[in-house]
Parts: C-alpha cells; sequence; structure tokens
C-alpha cells in the first residue's frame, strides 16, 4: 500500500517544512491547493474531483472530514476562491496552525462515523414493508432544483411505519428530516448525510367532514384549495398557489395576501416522540413565520381545517385572481423556494434589496430574481453553495448600506 507524505499548499510554495504528518491513501490523487485562510491559518489540501467518495474506512486516514452543511458552523472554512461548500473535499488539519479545531476533531469524527448507513437496520425497515431507496438524488424532490443524494430516503404510508423511520433513526444516531415538497429548503449539492423521510403522494389523503376538511401533511396546497373548492368551502382562495405542502407550510405558518394557513385550522395531528396526540391551533404557537412544529420532536401527521360555505364559482374566480398575481409579481418560471428573507420590522425584504441594487445579482447559476428581487432564482444549474454564497452577499450589502439585518427562512440541509 503507496503511502504519500503531505506538505502544506503554502509549503509547496515556500519550500516550507510541514508538520510530520503523513496519510495513506492508495489509489486516491491529492493536489495542493495553494492557499491558506488568513483568519484561522488553516492549511488544506483539495482531493482531485474525480474522487468522488471518502476512501474506505479501513483506510489508515490519519485526519479527514467531508465538507458538508451539517458542519458549516463548526469548521474554519478556507477562503480560497475555488472553494465551494457543495463539493467534495477532505482536509488534513495541522495542529500548530488550528489547535482549536484539532480539539474538536475526534468528536466530528466521531459524528461522522454514525452516518454510515448499516444495513441491519435497513433491514429492519424494509421487513415492515417501508419502502426505502439508496443515494437518491434530491434535486428532483425540491422546488430549488437543487441537492445531491441522500444516503436513504424512505417513504411510510402508515403513521406507524413513520413512527418506525423516526424511532430507528433516532436508535442509530444518524441524522433525519421529514420532508414534503421540500419548497423553502436547500439540500446541499454534496448530499445529505442521513435519512429524509418523505411525506408526498404517499402521503396525502383529503376528506370532508361538514363544513371541515381533514388533511394529510403530505397533501399539496393546491390540491388541499382544489378540494375546498370541489367542497363548495371558502377560506383557502388567497393561498393558492403557495409550492409546498399542508406540513410544510403549517411549520412555516406560510401565508400570502394578508392570510395564513393557521388562521383557518382547528386541530392537528402531530406525532410527538412517537406518540400521536391532537393539538389545537393555541397549542402550536403559531408567530411569523414560525410554529411548534419547528421542533423536529413535533411531526404533523394530519390537520383539520374548519373552512365557511361559499359559491364554487365565485371561490374559483378569487384562486384565478390569486393565481394571476403570483404570476405577474413572482418569477414562477424558474426554480426557487419562494421568498427567501423573514420581513424586517419596519421594511420589506425585497424593497431593502431592490434599494441596494442587487436586482439581478448572480453567483455561479444563482441569482437575485430582476422580477421579484425577494426571491434568488436557480437560473442555470445553481448549487447549493452558489445559493448560499449569494445569500450572505446580500445580507452583508443590506446590512452596510442600511443596518438592518436580513434573516433567511430557507432550511438549509
Amino acid at each position: 500500500m503507496e503511502s504519500r507524505s503531505l506538505t502544506s499548499p503554502t509549503a509547496a510554495c515556500t519550500s516550507e517544512k510541514a508538520p510530520g504528518f503523513s496519510v495513506s491513501l492508495p489509489g486516491f490523487p491529492i493536489a495542493p491547493c495553494g492557499a491558506r485562510s488568513s483568519s484561522t491559518g488553516l492549511r488544506y489540501l483539495k482531493a482531485s474531483r474525480d474522487a468522488r467518495r471518502p476512501p474506505p474506512a479501513s483506510h489508515p486516514v490519519l485526519f479527514y472530514l467531508r465538507c458538508s452543511p451539517p458542519y458549516k458552523d463548526r469548521i474554519p472554512f478556507a477562503t480560497h476562491p475555488s472553494f465551494r461548500l457543495d463539493h467534495f473535499y477532505y482536509y488534513i488539519i495541522f495542529k500548530d496552525v488550528c489547535p482549536e479545531f484539532s480539539r474538536k476533531l475526534p468528536t466530528i469524527l466521531k459524528e461522522r462515523e454514525t452516518m454510515r448507513i448499516d444495513f441491519n437496520w435497513i433491514q429492519e425497515l424494509q421487513q415492515k414493508n417501508i419502502e426505502l431507496q439508496r443515494r437518491v438524488t434530491m434535486a428532483p424532490y425540491t422546488s430549488f432544483h437543487i441537492g445531491g443524494p441522500a444516503e436513504l430516503v424512505a417513504l411510510p404510508d402508515t403513521a406507524d411505519k413513520l413512527r418506525a423511520c423516526i424511532e430507528l433513526a433516532r436508535r442509530a444516531k444518524i441524522p433525519y428530516r421529514v420532508l414534503g415538497q421540500a419548497s423553502n429548503v436547500l439540500i446541499a449539492s454534496a448530499g445529505y448525510p442521513g435519512m429524509i423521510i418523505l411525506l408526498r403522494s404517499n402521503w396525502a389523503g383529503l376528506s370532508r367532514e361538514g363544513t371541515r376538511l381533514r388533511a394529510d401533511a403530505g397533501l399539496t396546497i393546491k390540491r388541499l384549495c382544489d378540494g375546498a373548492m370541489q367542497a363548495g368551502l371558502s377560506g383557502l382562495e388567497r393561498l393558492y398557489g403557495i409550492p409546498g405542502s399542508v406540513g410544510g407550510a403549517l411549520h412555516n405558518n406560510s401565508g400570502a395576501f394578508g392570510t395564513e394557513l393557521s388562521e383557518i385550522l382547528e386541530s392537528a395531528q402531530i406525532l410527538v416522540d412517537g406518540e400521536e396526540k391532537t393539538f389545537t391551533r393555541d397549542q402550536l404557537r403559531f408567530g411569523y413565520r414560525s410554529s411548534l412544529l419547528n421542533d423536529q420532536n413535533h411531526v404533523l401527521v394530519s390537520a383539520v381545517f374548519r373552512l365557511t360555505p361559499g359559491c364554487r364559482q365565485e371561490i374559483k374566480a378569487l384562486m384565478e385572481e390569486t393565481m394571476a398575481h403570483r404570476t405577474a409579481k413572482q418569477p414562477l418560471d424558474y426554480p426557487s423556494a419562494g421568498s427567501v428573507f423573514k420581513r424586517p420590522a419596519g421594511h420589506y425584504a425585497s424593497a431593502l434589496i431592490d434599494q441596494c441594487g442587487l436586482k439581478g445579482k448572480q453567483i455561479g447559476g444563482a441569482q437575485v430574481s430582476e422580477k421579484h428581487a425577494g426571491f434568488i432564482i436557480n437560473r442555470n444549474q445553481a448549487s447549493s453553495g452558489d445559493v448560499t454564497a449569494l445569500v450572505a452577499h446580500i445580507q452583508k450589502e443590506v446590512f452596510d448600506q442600511t443596518s438592518v439585518v436580513l434573516e433567511c427562512e430557507i432550511e438549509t440541509l
């Protein structure tokens, strides 16, 4: 087995001798990146982009990490122009230049170990007749059309199966997320190192009980509005066209044109630590783009909405008017995650962005919409790194020019 002695990129440029670290990476080409972070003193090497996966666990790699968003708040990222969050990078960490990170490294590596998919518990889920898929590219499942492969995707179709997925993920200590239409989510182009539990067509029931509609969490808002119109029930018209599912809309307390979905909610069935419970609207503690469902321990199963009788033709006309307004004002011809920033007190985020001259600003394939400055669109095969870089640029420019802090409302995975 070939052993390669690695020197830092700085050493390669200055003939300075690097600290005495070597790693064994047979068949894994390494090339120096030629940069050093001025803020952290982190020296790093960039793996060849031909290497699409980390070395097998049996290889005695001393220090390596896959750079992905779960660690972005803990890894002192380097600031080289070619650096992108969504590429596969591995770092050789030198203790003499980054002692603080070296102390955290064993813990982070231990966490990475827990992200490996164990076939034993995959078989356990399969024995419960839960549909599972391995290494699924998530881009087609998101409104942004961005996202690399999730290690495992589960599609439960009953509450018991959903409970089994969550309980097993917790027991196995791997990351998991429950998603519907993923219309307010940015998944890393490098992928998600855990389990995505999808509630979509497999979880999209709708039933009527008088003036009430009971909707499963995976039902789209469009289908909920169409169902209400067909039943001659009014109250949802202004929400027509919101991309996403009932679960996602209640999670974020989504709204439009002065109406929020939570306003017509009567009750909800929530899975809490494996137990299904009924919550009233008040118990869900709705706020501006927030709710109790922001806590990952609370997963929506279904919701009951109380509506009022109305004329079907009038309901349909108002829905069409709402959709026409959206089409005229929003960049619906490009993939996006809707409004990127929460509304700051006393301001409108889109007006501030426009005021700062950022309409049309583009980084990589991501662009501030020229039609509505509150949207970032995937104009040309954008990566998650393009989007996060553009979000950061907007936040900096708006703060520098107006002293207003913009808070991103898109969830990153």
